[in-house]
């Protein structure tokens, strides 16, 4: 996705929600970030480079301080359910909705 958007097509799409948005950076690169709304998690995600890095839970873990109770994942991300899963979220329901032009499995987790 990085490689066919520009820069600034990211900063007009973020530019409304910048006080919701975390990031994690490791020596001046941002390698991970979290947005957050009414106690959802509607993204997060860490460069894969640096997983198992520690960033993940720290992004995972400042959205609990500010109050997430839910958030949605794709179902066939395993590796992103098992970290969820391993930090206590439970799945509420599973469903398919159309996502990017196509029909795609998805559960909901709650805390």
């Amino acid at each position: 996705m990085l490689a066919t958007r520009e820069p600034a097509s990211f900063a007009a799409r973020f530019a409304d929600v910048l006080p919701r948005l975390r990031v994690a950076v490791r020596e001046g690169v941002v390698i991970g970030f979290s947005l957050m709304t009414d106690g959802h998690i509607d993204m997060m995600f860490v460069d894969p480079a640096a997983h198992r890095s520690g960033a993940g839970r720290a992004l995972l873990a400042e959205c609990e301080e500010r109050g997430a109770q839910s958030l949605e994942c794709f179902r066939d991300n395993t590796k992103a359910r098992a970290f969820y899963e391993a930090h206590g979220w439970r799945i509420a329901r599973q469903y398919e909705r159309v996502f990017a032009g196509r029909a795609r499995g998805f559960v909901f987790y709650q805390k």
